[in-house]
């Protein structure tokens, strides 16, 4: 049995683990932050039930206020992360937030204005803000989450962006409400002549290849380069759509280690290092079909794909195979229905998972196994 603390000392114990099941979109260190406000939304939704669950749903946002702002180098600046979930309603809320380094320093939270009491985390390291709150009595409309004490340390543009990573959790279904974000700029001084924004979705699954949105300022119209940190992710095909914005398609191994990467941009003989800014998640992974082998001409069979990090929206591809239904089980299996055609091949099967865009499960993650299956 495992438990929380509230910030009055109090603590909410849990039995079920189910919330606690793996996210794909955090990898396993991350993973373990989400499963705490998971537990704010599923255990705490059995202490107080939201007034009405029946209203017309409204569109979630995660924003910041203010939104623009021209402090001097040395001020305070206060900023509200805010949720407004419209007629829905909440008890737990991820926010991420990339901020430059170099420009701003965090010098603490203030949670006196907070709808949200129940502190699961709240961090600062390398450019990245993590909070991660609940609340005892379901929250809807519009509230402040927690409000981020900065300090600028320096002059120019400073961007502060929520993440992709950020989710606003349902208190009726413990499931992500889609939402929209939005983050802030600041001008301190005179504005930054290059440097790098808000990413448009920067989280991206293993086995992926997308193409991602920089926003910034000083990209010069002759090209420029992208570089990721860490090893085996890469950028490729990036274009310069104007002084303020570039294209650039990221590719993700399978096996590409998850966690926080930075994003190096050089522009016009400028470069510029985005600290914790590209997020890369869990891709489906399969690790058994049970049977492991079917016979040619069979119709109708069901075969149970085991595996880790399974969506409700992953689809299952067998070559050779028809596949005419998918259930979904659990983050962990899918059930799929498949007819062998008579003329198959006989050997093993190529099993091959694939998710949509979600902004709850990143880019299009890709998995697959070439042993999990024969066909006799």
């Amino acid at each position: 049995m495992g438990a929380i603390r509230t910030t009055d000392g109090r603590q909410i114990r849990h039995r079920n683990p189910g919330p606690c099941q793996p996210k794909r979109r955090l990898g396993r260190s991350w993973s373990r932050i989400l499963c705490v406000a998971a537990v704010a939304a599923a255990g705490l939704a059995g202490l107080a039930s939201p007034a009405s669950a029946s209203a017309a749903a409204s569109p979630a946002s995660l924003y910041l206020s203010p939104s623009t702002g021209s402090p001097g180098v040395g001020d305070e600046l206060d900023v509200q992360i805010r949720v407004n979930t419209g007629s829905r309603f909440t008890n737990a809320v991820q926010a991420n937030l990339t901020y430059p380094s170099s420009q701003l320093s965090v010098l603490g939270f203030d949670d006196s204005t907070s709808s949200f009491p129940v502190v699961a985390q709240q961090q600062v390291s390398n450019g990245l803000i993590q909070v991660a709150k609940g609340a005892f009595t379901p929250v809807d409309g519009d509230t402040n989450l927690t409000t981020v004490r900065f300090q600028v340390i320096g002059a120019g543009t400073a961007q502060v962006c929520p993440t992709d990573q950020s989710e606003i959790v349902s208190s009726t279904t413990h499931q992500g409400i889609p939402s929209a974000n939005a983050g802030a700029t600041f001008v301190a001084g005179s504005p930054s002549a290059f440097g790098v924004g808000c990413i448009v979705h920067d989280f991206i699954a293993q086995g992926a290849q997308h193409t991602i949105t920089i926003n910034g300022e000083g990209f010069s119209s002759q090209g420029a380069t992208v570089t990721v940190s860490g090893k085996g992710v890469t950028a490729s095909g990036t274009a310069v759509v104007s002084g303020t914005q570039l294209t650039t398609t990221i590719k993700v191994p399978v096996a590409a280690v998850t966690g926080i990467r930075s994003v190096t941009v050089s522009s016009g003989g400028h470069t510029y290092r985005c600290q914790s800014c590209l997020a890369i998640g869990n891709g489906p992974k399969v690790s058994s079909v049970s049977p492991d082998t079917v016979a040619r001409g069979t119709s109708g069979q069901v075969l149970a794909v085991q595996g880790q990090f399974l969506d409700r929206k992953t689809t299952v591809k067998i070559t050779g195979l028809t596949v005419t239904a998918t259930t979904w089980v659990s983050s962990q299996e899918i059930d799929v229905t498949v007819n062998v055609p008579a003329s198959a091949t006989v050997g093993q099967k190529k099993v091959s998972l694939y998710d949509p865009f979600s902004l709850s499960y990143g880019y299009y993650g890709r998995g697959s196994c070439s042993t999990c299956l024969s066909v006799s």
